[in-house]
Protein backbone atom coordinates (compact mmCIF):
# COMPACT_ATOMS: atom_id res chain seq x y z
CA UNK A 1 0.00 0.00 0.00
CA UNK A 2 1.88 3.43 -1.01
CA UNK A 3 1.08 6.42 0.72
CA UNK A 4 1.79 10.10 -0.26
CA UNK A 5 4.74 12.21 0.91
CA UNK A 6 2.64 14.54 2.99
CA UNK A 7 0.36 11.95 4.20
CA UNK A 8 4.03 10.29 5.73
CA UNK A 9 5.38 13.61 7.29
CA UNK A 10 1.85 14.05 8.64
CA UNK A 11 1.89 10.30 10.58
CA UNK A 12 5.48 10.92 11.14
CA UNK A 13 4.55 14.22 13.46
CA UNK A 14 1.40 12.29 15.08
CA UNK A 15 3.88 9.52 15.83
CA UNK A 16 6.62 11.80 17.50
CA UNK A 17 4.57 14.01 19.66
CA UNK A 18 5.23 14.05 23.20
CA UNK A 19 3.73 16.42 25.83
CA UNK A 20 4.04 19.82 22.82
CA UNK A 21 5.74 21.13 20.38
CA UNK A 22 6.17 24.31 18.11
CA UNK A 23 6.41 25.43 14.63
CA UNK A 24 10.20 25.61 14.41
CA UNK A 25 10.35 21.87 15.82
CA UNK A 26 8.10 20.40 12.78
CA UNK A 27 9.93 22.36 10.42
CA UNK A 28 13.46 21.14 11.35
CA UNK A 29 12.02 17.71 12.22
CA UNK A 30 10.34 17.16 8.80
CA UNK A 31 12.46 19.39 6.48
CA UNK A 32 9.00 21.27 5.53
CA UNK A 33 8.63 25.05 5.16
CA UNK A 34 6.90 27.46 7.72
CA UNK A 35 3.99 27.45 6.01
CA UNK A 36 3.44 23.86 5.71
CA UNK A 37 4.00 22.67 9.38
CA UNK A 38 1.36 25.81 10.56
CA UNK A 39 -0.30 23.97 8.37
CA UNK A 40 -0.09 19.92 9.65
CA UNK A 41 -0.30 21.26 13.18
CA UNK A 42 -3.44 23.60 12.62
CA UNK A 43 -4.90 20.57 11.56
CA UNK A 44 -4.40 18.66 14.75
CA UNK A 45 -5.96 21.28 16.41
CA UNK A 46 -9.42 21.16 14.87
CA UNK A 47 -9.33 17.32 14.75
CA UNK A 48 -8.51 17.30 18.82
CA UNK A 49 -5.40 16.07 18.73
CA UNK A 50 -3.56 19.28 19.84
CA UNK A 51 -4.07 22.51 21.46
CA UNK A 52 -3.07 25.66 21.01
CA UNK A 53 -1.46 27.81 23.08
CA UNK A 54 0.30 31.23 23.09
CA UNK A 55 2.86 32.02 25.26
CA UNK A 56 4.58 35.35 24.20
CA UNK A 57 5.16 35.24 21.10
CA UNK A 58 5.50 32.12 20.04
CA UNK A 59 2.35 29.50 19.98
CA UNK A 60 2.68 25.87 21.28
CA UNK A 61 0.70 23.35 20.42
CA UNK A 62 0.08 20.85 23.08
CA UNK A 63 -0.51 16.89 23.06
CA UNK A 64 -3.54 17.38 25.84
CA UNK A 65 -4.96 14.26 26.09
CA UNK A 66 -1.31 12.86 26.70
CA UNK A 67 -0.83 15.07 29.51
CA UNK A 68 -4.25 14.13 31.14
CA UNK A 69 -3.43 10.81 30.57
CA UNK A 70 0.07 10.67 32.31
CA UNK A 71 -1.23 12.88 35.50
CA UNK A 72 -4.15 10.79 35.99
CA UNK A 73 -1.81 7.93 36.76
CA UNK A 74 0.13 9.90 38.65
Amino acid sequence: MYIGVNAQKRLKLICQLHYHTKIEFVVDELSVTRITATKYLEQLVEHGFLKKQRIGRANYYINEPLCALLVSRG
